[in-house]
Protein backbone atom coordinates (compact mmCIF):
# COMPACT_ATOMS: atom_id res chain seq x y z
CA UNK A 1 0.00 0.00 0.00
CA UNK A 2 3.06 2.48 0.49
CA UNK A 3 4.27 1.98 -2.65
CA UNK A 4 0.83 3.09 -4.30
CA UNK A 5 0.26 6.43 -2.51
CA UNK A 6 4.06 7.19 -3.17
CA UNK A 7 3.35 6.62 -6.53
CA UNK A 8 0.40 8.84 -6.40
CA UNK A 9 2.04 11.10 -4.92
CA UNK A 10 4.64 10.92 -6.89
CA UNK A 11 2.69 11.30 -10.27
CA UNK A 12 0.81 14.25 -8.78
CA UNK A 13 3.58 16.22 -7.74
CA UNK A 14 5.15 15.69 -11.49
CA UNK A 15 2.12 16.78 -13.03
CA UNK A 16 1.61 20.06 -10.91
CA UNK A 17 5.74 21.17 -11.45
CA UNK A 18 5.61 24.63 -12.05
CA UNK A 19 1.94 25.68 -11.72
CA UNK A 20 0.78 22.85 -13.87
CA UNK A 21 1.99 24.81 -16.79
CA UNK A 22 3.23 21.77 -19.04
CA UNK A 23 0.12 20.33 -19.30
CA UNK A 24 -1.91 23.81 -19.12
CA UNK A 25 0.00 25.36 -22.16
CA UNK A 26 -1.49 23.52 -25.18
CA UNK A 27 -4.88 25.46 -23.71
CA UNK A 28 -2.86 28.67 -23.10
CA UNK A 29 -1.43 28.31 -27.05
CA UNK A 30 -5.17 27.82 -28.10
CA UNK A 31 -6.51 31.04 -26.37
CA UNK A 32 -4.30 33.12 -27.35
CA UNK A 33 -4.77 31.49 -31.22
CA UNK A 34 -8.71 32.25 -30.88
CA UNK A 35 -7.58 35.92 -29.28
CA UNK A 36 -5.79 36.57 -32.26
CA UNK A 37 -8.48 35.20 -34.43
CA UNK A 38 -11.04 37.55 -33.24
CA UNK A 39 -8.81 40.67 -33.20
CA UNK A 40 -8.56 39.74 -37.12
CA UNK A 41 -12.44 38.73 -37.51
CA UNK A 42 -12.80 42.13 -35.47
CA UNK A 43 -10.58 44.24 -38.36
CA UNK A 44 -12.97 42.71 -41.49
CA UNK A 45 -15.43 45.25 -42.48
CA UNK A 46 -19.25 44.78 -42.24
CA UNK A 47 -20.95 43.28 -44.37
CA UNK A 48 -23.06 45.45 -46.37
CA UNK A 49 -26.85 45.13 -47.50
CA UNK A 50 -25.41 44.47 -50.93
CA UNK A 51 -24.44 40.98 -50.13
CA UNK A 52 -20.26 41.69 -50.78
CA UNK A 53 -18.29 38.92 -49.72
CA UNK A 54 -15.37 39.09 -47.52
CA UNK A 55 -12.08 38.41 -48.75
CA UNK A 56 -11.88 34.59 -49.26
CA UNK A 57 -8.14 34.22 -48.80
CA UNK A 58 -8.21 36.23 -45.52
CA UNK A 59 -11.37 33.90 -44.02
CA UNK A 60 -9.37 30.83 -45.23
CA UNK A 61 -6.77 31.85 -43.23
CA UNK A 62 -9.03 32.30 -40.45
CA UNK A 63 -10.33 28.66 -40.70
CA UNK A 64 -7.41 27.17 -40.81
CA UNK A 65 -5.89 28.58 -37.76
CA UNK A 66 -9.62 28.25 -35.60
CA UNK A 67 -8.90 24.45 -36.96
CA UNK A 68 -5.43 24.51 -35.74
CA UNK A 69 -6.48 26.05 -32.47
CA UNK A 70 -8.52 23.09 -31.55
CA UNK A 71 -5.85 20.80 -31.27
CA UNK A 72 -7.29 17.79 -33.46
CA UNK A 73 -10.66 17.59 -31.43
CA UNK A 74 -12.60 17.33 -34.18
CA UNK A 75 -13.10 16.19 -37.76
CA UNK A 76 -13.95 18.73 -40.08
CA UNK A 77 -14.32 18.89 -44.44
CA UNK A 78 -11.44 20.98 -46.02
CA UNK A 79 -11.60 24.15 -48.42
CA UNK A 80 -11.50 21.43 -51.52
CA UNK A 81 -12.33 17.60 -52.03
CA UNK A 82 -9.74 15.46 -50.95
CA UNK A 83 -7.42 18.11 -49.82
CA UNK A 84 -4.32 17.27 -47.08
CA UNK A 85 -6.08 19.08 -44.03
CA UNK A 86 -9.41 17.27 -44.26
CA UNK A 87 -8.06 13.86 -45.04
CA UNK A 88 -5.42 13.91 -42.00
CA UNK A 89 -9.03 15.35 -40.13
CA UNK A 90 -10.63 11.93 -40.74
CA UNK A 91 -7.77 9.86 -40.33
CA UNK A 92 -7.11 11.40 -37.14
CA UNK A 93 -10.79 10.75 -36.01
CA UNK A 94 -11.21 7.33 -37.75
CA UNK A 95 -7.98 6.11 -35.40
CA UNK A 96 -9.75 7.90 -32.24
CA UNK A 97 -13.01 6.24 -33.11
CA UNK A 98 -11.65 2.67 -33.27
CA UNK A 99 -9.89 3.26 -29.83
CA UNK A 100 -6.44 2.65 -31.27
CA UNK A 101 -5.30 6.53 -30.19
CA UNK A 102 -6.95 9.78 -29.27
CA UNK A 103 -5.46 12.92 -31.30
CA UNK A 104 -7.45 15.47 -29.37
CA UNK A 105 -4.65 17.28 -27.19
CA UNK A 106 -7.73 18.82 -24.72
CA UNK A 107 -8.83 15.39 -23.94
CA UNK A 108 -5.38 14.30 -23.76
CA UNK A 109 -5.08 17.11 -20.93
CA UNK A 110 -8.11 16.16 -19.14
CA UNK A 111 -7.33 12.82 -19.20
CA UNK A 112 -3.81 13.28 -17.91
CA UNK A 113 -4.95 15.74 -15.25
CA UNK A 114 -7.71 14.19 -13.90
CA UNK A 115 -6.86 10.93 -13.55
CA UNK A 116 -5.75 11.06 -9.74
CA UNK A 117 -8.51 13.52 -8.73
CA UNK A 118 -12.13 13.09 -7.63
CA UNK A 119 -15.25 11.78 -9.97
CA UNK A 120 -16.94 15.01 -9.38
CA UNK A 121 -13.96 17.02 -10.81
CA UNK A 122 -13.43 14.58 -13.50
CA UNK A 123 -17.30 14.84 -14.69
CA UNK A 124 -17.35 18.22 -14.72
CA UNK A 125 -14.01 18.49 -16.99
CA UNK A 126 -15.11 16.17 -19.15
CA UNK A 127 -18.53 17.96 -19.55
CA UNK A 128 -17.01 21.39 -20.07
CA UNK A 129 -14.43 19.55 -23.14
CA UNK A 130 -17.47 18.55 -24.55
CA UNK A 131 -19.35 22.13 -24.29
CA UNK A 132 -15.66 23.18 -26.17
CA UNK A 133 -15.88 20.62 -28.80
CA UNK A 134 -19.11 21.91 -29.75
CA UNK A 135 -18.11 25.30 -29.47
CA UNK A 136 -15.20 24.60 -31.81
CA UNK A 137 -17.14 23.07 -34.40
CA UNK A 138 -20.04 25.99 -33.86
CA UNK A 139 -17.12 28.25 -34.52
CA UNK A 140 -15.88 26.50 -38.05
CA UNK A 141 -19.02 26.44 -39.41
CA UNK A 142 -19.91 30.27 -38.39
CA UNK A 143 -16.35 31.13 -40.01
CA UNK A 144 -17.38 29.17 -43.57
CA UNK A 145 -20.43 30.67 -43.33
CA UNK A 146 -18.19 34.28 -43.90
CA UNK A 147 -15.91 32.41 -46.48
CA UNK A 148 -19.31 31.84 -48.23
CA UNK A 149 -20.38 36.02 -47.61
CA UNK A 150 -23.54 34.72 -45.65
CA UNK A 151 -24.96 37.72 -43.73
CA UNK A 152 -24.30 37.75 -40.07
CA UNK A 153 -21.51 35.06 -40.37
CA UNK A 154 -18.99 37.15 -39.24
CA UNK A 155 -21.02 38.06 -36.13
CA UNK A 156 -22.01 34.78 -35.14
CA UNK A 157 -18.37 33.98 -35.50
CA UNK A 158 -17.22 36.43 -32.83
CA UNK A 159 -20.32 35.22 -30.36
CA UNK A 160 -18.84 31.73 -31.01
CA UNK A 161 -15.21 32.58 -30.66
CA UNK A 162 -16.04 34.44 -27.08
CA UNK A 163 -17.96 31.45 -25.94
CA UNK A 164 -14.80 29.51 -27.33
CA UNK A 165 -12.18 31.42 -24.87
CA UNK A 166 -14.69 31.54 -22.15
CA UNK A 167 -15.10 27.53 -22.37
CA UNK A 168 -11.02 26.96 -22.60
CA UNK A 169 -10.82 29.24 -19.51
CA UNK A 170 -13.27 27.69 -17.77
CA UNK A 171 -11.55 24.37 -18.82
CA UNK A 172 -7.82 25.40 -17.80
CA UNK A 173 -9.30 26.07 -13.75
CA UNK A 174 -10.95 23.16 -13.92
CA UNK A 175 -7.14 21.35 -14.75
CA UNK A 176 -5.38 23.60 -12.37
CA UNK A 177 -8.41 22.67 -9.65
CA UNK A 178 -7.50 18.81 -10.37
CA UNK A 179 -3.66 19.60 -10.33
CA UNK A 180 -4.34 21.31 -6.88
CA UNK A 181 -2.32 24.40 -8.32
CA UNK A 182 -4.80 27.10 -8.30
Amino acid sequence: MWQQSSSFSLSCSIQAQNGGIKIIAPLRVAKRRLLDIKAALEAMPAVPSTAAVFPSVELGEILTQVRTASMNCYAYDGVGAGDFDSQASLAQQTIFRSNLSDPCTFRIIVKSSTSFAGAEIRATSYATLDQLISSYEGLDLAVQGATQGNPGSLGTALAKLDATVSLLELLEGQVKEALGVL
